[in-house]
């Protein structure tokens, strides 16, 4: 393909201790270069059955699904890009059932792991081997929130323990890291034994926290900090009270039951009737993105913070934009954000879903990169520069489906690629690239 091409123009940032090159590559070049790297180490290195349902070559480049079709089991899928099918004109690629049963799964930062959950247990797939390894215990409903800045941290939704009247009663949601070294592998041992408990996590009272439940935690790049939602829940009805606080991970002066001695502040002082939602942390660390609502006049707006609350500002959405936004995430190597963008179309009263990347730094290059979709499920590749589209259309029973790759960079981004090869009557329930 061409570099002026629709799906062009990506960068290959390889993994500490891989090669790394930079250049313009179409995207045929990149599934070449990919097959070239790493299909023979996959290859040939064993897989059982009891690991994978069939051997399967797992590239870093592969886009995971959960999913399921009519004759087939809903489960973990891969997309797999075929270089030798693909053509300047057409994208194909191959659809592959990975893990029955399996849920939600995610890329690691660096790509060599799959985070995903199962049978209400917590796993981690090792790209390079097939390796499976479980949390010990259950999930017990509690949300996994995903990776951290790197391969070596999980957040994970867990039981927290609150005060009342001199009794330690578990009534709301805290949150956990697990974590490991860099020499250490995500063995069943490590995932399950190595969360540092007075040091990652709030699961223990705090009087700055009171009765309030906490969730969406965001890891600051280093992992030293993080920024979190503190939320009262009200049944049938969502958050009374929604704010975002900040706390710094030290060592504990001495044992204690509860865990007063960590450094808990609010990272703003916006209005109480304002609800604050769904931080994330930036890439380089010098900001918080969250949203923050405003229930009675049901606006949307994105703001930014800097990690001691020193700035807080709103950033400025173009009109066209409307007022209702949900932060996707942070690009991996610039100051911008992916935002989804929900609609109401009105001809077919039902809501639709448009993409936008906002500039931090100059939000007048803030732009729409996709028009209404009606699912709205989508991924980013791994070095930002295309969006991978899933979308479904009741014509046919029971959907007629798509895959459509956007060139974010490209000077008409609403123009798309239809990958070929993509079953047109499966159900996606969740996407990752």
């Amino acid at each position: 393909m061409k570099a002026s091409g629709l799906i062009g123009l990506i960068e290959i940032g390889c993994n500490k201790g891989d090669c790394r090159m930079k250049g313009r590559y179409s995207i045929i070049t990149v599934v070449c270069l990919y097959v070239v790297i790493f299909s023979f180490g996959l290859l040939s290195e064993p897989k059982t059955k009891e690991q994978c349902p069939q051997p399967l070559e797992i590239s870093p480049y592969d886009i995971l699904l959960e999913a399921e079709t009519p004759n087939s089991p809903r489960g973990i899928y891969v997309v797999h890009f075929l270089e030798r099918k693909s053509s300047p004109q057409e994208i194909h690629a191959e659809v592959r059932l990975l893990i029955p049963r399996g849920q939600r799964p995610r890329w690691s930062p660096r790509r060599q792991y799959i985070l995903y959950e199962c049978d209400g247990r917590i796993h981690v797939l090792e790209r390079k081997t097939g390796k499976i390894v479980s949390q010990r215990g259950l999930m017990r409903g509690y949300p996994v929130y995903g990776w951290g800045p790197d391969d070596n941290k999980i957040l994970l939704g867990s039981d927290r323990y609150i005060e009342t009247q001199g009794k330690f009663t578990r009534t709301v949601l805290g949150f956990r890291v697990a974590w490991k070294d860099d020499r250490d592998d995500w063995t069943e041992d490590n995932l399950g034994d190595t969360i540092g408990f007075a040091v990652y996590g709030i699961t223990f009272h705090h009087s700055k926290l009171a009765d309030l439940w906490l969730g969406n935690p965001t890891l600051s790049p280093d992992g030293k900090r993080c920024a979190f939602e503190a939320y009262r829940l009200v049944s049938d009805y969502g958050r009374s009270y929604s704010k975002i606080y900040t706390i710094e991970w030290v060592e504990p002066p001495k044992k204690s039951k509860d865990m007063e001695y960590l450094p808990i502040q609010r990272l703003t002082n916006l209005p109480d009737d304002l609800l604050e939602v769904n931080p994330k942390w930036s890439p380089d660390g010098k900001w918080i993105a969250f949203e923050v609502i405003n229930p009675k006049a049901l606006s949307h707006q994105v703001y930014i913070a800097s990690p001691d609350g020193s700035i807080v500002k709103p950033i400025p959405m173009p009109r066209s934009y409307g007022n209702k936004y949900k932060i996707v995430k942070w690009f991996r190597k610039s100051p911008k954000l992916l935002i989804c963008i929900e609609r109401i179309n009105e001809i077919i009263n039902t809501n639709l879903h448009e993409f936008g990347v906002i500039d931090i730094n100059t939000p007048d290059n803030s732009k729409v990169i996709f028009c209404e979709t009606n699912i709205g499920l989508i991924a980013l590749s791994p070095n930002d520069n295309i969006l991978a589209v899933y979308d479904a259309y009741a014509v046919n029973f029971p959907y007629t489906t798509s895959l459509r790759l956007i060139e974010i960079e490209s000077d008409n981004p609403s123009i798309s690629r239809i990958v070929r090869g993509f079953p047109d009557n499966i159900i996606v329930y969740w996407m990752d690239w």
